[in-house]
C-alpha cells in the first residue's frame, strides 16, 4: 500500500470501509504488510476508489513541495484504490497486531503527520458494510440520541445526508503557490547571474562593425532594447543593453568603424548559448569604445547591474517570507487538529 498525494479535501457525511483480502504490496516488511489482511478500515473522506499519483511509504518525499516536483518529473506511478487515514489505519492495526502497529510509529513516523494517506489497491480489498454500532464510532452519538429521545417519548430527528463539501487548497494556506514563486525568482536570479560583471576578469578585443541590429524585449517593467553587433574576425555575437546608452546609439557608430569591445575573458572563451537562442553564442560587452570614444565602460555596468538586483532581492524576500508563512500557519492547523 502505497502512500498517496492529494490536492483536495471531502468533508465526509457516512463512512465506508474497506476489509483487506490479500497481502498489499509496499516497502513496509512483509510481516508488517501481512497484519493487515482481515482488517475493516474506514475510507477516507467516504470516497470510492480513485486515481492517485503515490508513492514509498519509506521513500515519499518529505513535504507536498518536493511531492509536486516528483511528480513533475515523472518519479511518482499513478495508482487505482481505496485512500485510507494513516492515523485510522494504525488505530485499526493496533487492535490487532500492536508490534505492527509499533513499527509504523518507529520507522514511518512522518506518514502519521495529520491528514496522510495510505492507498490500497482494489485487487487487495473489498468494500465492506460498517461494522456495527459498538465498533463503529461515528455510529454511537446517533445511538445515544435514539435512546434520549425514546426516554422521553418523542420521536428522533432523521439524520440528513449531506452533499460533500470540497475545499480547494487555498492561496493564502497552501506553500505550493509561494513556493513555485521562489523558485521561479531564484531560476531567473540564476540565469541573470550567468553574464554578471566581473571587474577583475576582463578582456578587451578590436574589430571593425560588420553588421548590427536593435531588438525589443518586453515584460511588466516596459520594453527594453538590446543591440547585438557582429565584428570582423569573429563568429560571434556581440549584446548590449542599450540602457547602457541611453537608448541610444554611439556617435559614429556605422559600419566599418573602429571597435573596442570589453567583456568577460571567460565568455570569449567558451560564449553563452540562451535557452531560446541555442544556436547563437552569444558574448555580453562590458565597455565599448567607437573609433576612440568611449561609449560605457566597465564600471558603469557594475552600477547598472546593482540597480536591477535591488527589485529582485525585494521579490526573492517577499516569496521567502510568503511560503515560511504558510509553512507555519500550515503546521499551527495541523497541531491544533
Amino acid at each position: 500500500m502505497p502512500f498517496a498525494f492529494e490536492t483536495r479535501i471531502r468533508a465526509a457525511m457516512a463512512a465506508q470501509f474497506i476489509r483487506i483480502v490479500a497481502i498489499p504490496p509496499g516497502e513496509a516488511p512483509l510481516w508488517v504488510r501481512e497484519k493487515w489482511v482481515g482488517l475493516s478500515l474506514p475510507v477516507a473522506d467516504d470516497r470510492g476508489p480513485r486515481d492517485a499519483y503515490v508513492s514509498g511509504v519509506l521513500s515519499a518525499p518529505r513535504n507536498r513541495l518536493l511531492a509536486f516536483t516528483s511528480r513533475v518529473l515523472g518519479n511518482l506511478g499513478k495508482q487505482n484504490g481505496y485512500a485510507v487515514y494513516v492515523r485510522d489505519a494504525i488505530s485499526e492495526l493496533e487492535k490487532a497486531a500492536p508490534d505492527a502497529a509499533a513499527w509504523w510509529r518507529n520507522d514511518a513516523p512522518r506518514l502519521l503527520a495529520p491528514g496522510r494517506k495510505l492507498l490500497f489497491r482494489t485487487a487487495y480489498c473489498e468494500l465492506v458494510k460498517p461494522p456495527s454500532g459498538a465498533d463503529n464510532p461515528s455510529a454511537r452519538p446517533l445511538q445515544r440520541e435514539i435512546a434520549n429521545a425514546a426516554a422521553v417519548g418523542l420521536s428522533p430527528a432523521p439524520r440528513i445526508r449531506m452533499p460533500h463539501k470540497v475545499a480547494r487548497i487555498s492561496f493564502t494556506r497552501s506553500p505550493f503557490v509561494p513556493g513555485l514563486m521562489l523558485v521561479l525568482f531564484l531560476l531567473a536570479g540564476y540565469l541573470n547571474w550567468s553574464h554578471s560583471v566581473h571587474p577583475e576578469r576582463q578582456a578587451t578585443v578590436h574589430g571593425n562593425l560588420v553588421d548590427w541590429s536593435v531588438y525589443y524585449v518586453s515584460s511588466k517593467g516596459g520594453s527594453h532594447r538590446k543591440l547585438q553587433l557582429q565584428l570582423s574576425g569573429y563568429t560571434e555575437k556581440f549584446r548590449i543593453d542599450m540602457d547602457l546608452m541611453g537608448n541610444r546609439l554611439p556617435a559614429g557608430f556605422a559600419k566599418g568603424a573602429a571597435i573596442d569591445i570589453t567583456a568577460d575573458a571567460a565568455q570569449l572563451a567558451s560564449p553563452l548559448h540562451p535557452l531560446f537562442e541555442p544556436g547563437d553564442a552569444i558574448v555580453w560587452v562590458n565597455g565599448l569604445v567607437v573609433d576612440g570614444v568611449t561609449a560605457f565602460a566597465v564600471g558603469d555596468v557594475v552600477d547598472h547591474q546593482r540597480s536591477q538586483w535591488v527589485p529582485w532581492f525585494l521579490m526573492v524576500a517577499m516569496a521567502a517570507a510568503y511560503l515560511a508563512y504558510t509553512i507555519i500557519s500550515s503546521r499551527k492547523r495541523r497541531g491544533g487538529s
